[in-house]
């Protein structure tokens, strides 16, 4: 990523996601011209994810929701950002689990972009492993496992069977009553995406615009863990105040406009605007963190 000097900014505009339905028969989108202003499209078992805990609702990026814009950039396949496999045998407590599950998922999501398909399988297994581990496993069924080993070479099949492994495990927490395993998958998917997104950044500053307005999935995460007890959930929330502290610098700007909807073909497309600015050195200080925050959750 070049900039041209240290007050050097960039304002970079993002269309609010378009939902829509898809199936996994759907054919492949045809490849859409990428402009400043990016037009985003996904499932509604891609919407971001929504947990309430003591009344307050929260919401946070769905991993796959940010793989999918991966994809409609051409993100370049990197798979040394990824956490390797074996480090799942260093995670013995359930709070490393359960972190670690939400991060092997964002994983799975990046790796469905492309074709390395023994590494989605390697990945996969790890995440139903950790699965067993954290007794949900029964929440996902084996037509969705059957799925996901027929159709490892169709990136958006994948997508919609990993948004479904998401959604299935998502509700089987909350019927459950885990809000402490929801909310730590949670923060492990939203960080590992959050680190995959920086580094891309780097080769695509259009992506900058991507990094800087998680402002308010930064508060999200941060309410989540602050009502955990635990020693643990209580040094990674200060790790997130002050992640927090960097994203308040951050300049906002919001411009509603009323959404269009297709009756015929059942689109609704959401035209709000939002805009961030971030310089580099405030960029430079988002990656530090969120490899500080990755570091402490994968080690």
């Amino acid at each position: 990523m070049k900039f041209t000097g240290t007050s050097t900014r960039f304002s970079l505009l993002f269309i609010s996601i378009c939902l829509f339905s898809c199936s996994e028969e759907s054919k492949p989108a045809q490849p859409e011209t990428i402009s400043e202003e990016i037009e985003v499209k996904s499932n509604d078992s891609v919407t971001p994810s929504m947990l309430k805990m003591d009344g307050e609702i929260f919401s946070i990026p769905s991993p796959v929701q940010t793989a999918i814009l991966f994809k409609k950039m051409n993100v370049e396949y990197n798979s040394s950002l990824l956490n390797e496999v074996q480090s799942a045998e260093n995670y013995t407590s359930r709070f490393q689990k359960a972190l670690n599950l939400g991060v092997y998922g964002a994983d799975l999501a990046y790796l469905s972009n492309y074709q390395d398909n023994q590494k989605k399988l390697n990945y996969f297994k790890t995440i139903t492993d950790l699965s067993e581990d954290l007794d949900i496993r029964n929440s996902v069924d084996q037509d969705l496992i059957d799925r996901f080993a027929a159709n490892r070479d169709n990136a958006d099949s994948l997508h919609s069977i990993n948004a479904a492994l998401f959604k299935a495990g998502d509700q089987y927490l909350k019927e459950n009553q885990e809000d402490e395993v929801a909310t730590l998958i949670l923060t492990g998917g939203w960080i590992e995406s959050m680190h995959i997104a920086v580094q891309a950044a780097k080769a695509n500053p259009i992506f900058l615009g991507r990094v800087g307005e998680q402002k308010h999935a930064v508060e999200s995460v941060l309410g989540l863990l602050s009502k955990l007890d635990s020693e643990n959930a209580k040094a990674l929330s200060t790790k997130f105040k002050d992640l927090q502290l960097i994203f308040a610098g951050l300049e906002y700007n919001y411009k509603f406009e009323k959404p269009i909807t297709d009756g015929a073909e059942k689109v609704t497309y959401f035209n709000s605007k939002s805009s961030v600015d971030i310089d580099e050195p405030t960029f430079l200080e988002i990656e530090k963190k969120v490899n500080e925050i990755r570091q402490f959750i994968t080690k």
